[in-house]
């Protein structure tokens, strides 16, 4: 999840680079998200990675996070945040609180491609590497 429009497109291009831009769903505010994931009735059909942005407004990745992990039907599936000013202390509290992992976001096309990868072989059921 991705309130910046720029930063969305952005993401969007790095999975249509590496080849994976079907499986994603991407949303621009937290309230949409879990009105969409609340909705899905088919447990099949519930993603296998939540990746979301910390710094979103109303409700922020932190917050998010913790309302998926208190959901039986959610709180399996692997979280990943991201942030401009992932500090190590923010890092640690977010993975206390049950993130699967946290990362800087890219400054550079080559880096988000590099991070997006890594993200695909997570949702995958593979053990990544940042």
């Amino acid at each position: 999840m991705e309130d910046d429009a720029d930063d969305r497109f952005m993401m969007q291009q790095a999975f249509i680079d590496v080849n994976f831009a079907d499986h994603v769903r991407m949303f621009s505010s937290s309230e949409f998200f879990l009105n969409q994931i609340n909705a899905i009735t088919d447990e099949n059909e519930l993603p296998t990675l939540f990746v979301l942005d910390f710094n979103m407004l109303i409700i922020n990745g932190g917050e998010l996070l913790v309302k998926l992990k208190q959901q039986e039907a959610l709180k399996e599936i692997p979280v990943v945040l991201y942030s401009k000013g992932m500090r190590p202390i923010l890092k640690e509290t977010l993975i206390a609180t049950g993130a699967k992992d946290c990362f800087e976001k890219a400054l550079d096309y080559k880096d988000l491609c590099r991070q997006v990868k890594a993200l695909r072989f997570l949702a995958e059921g593979n053990t990544v590497v940042y």
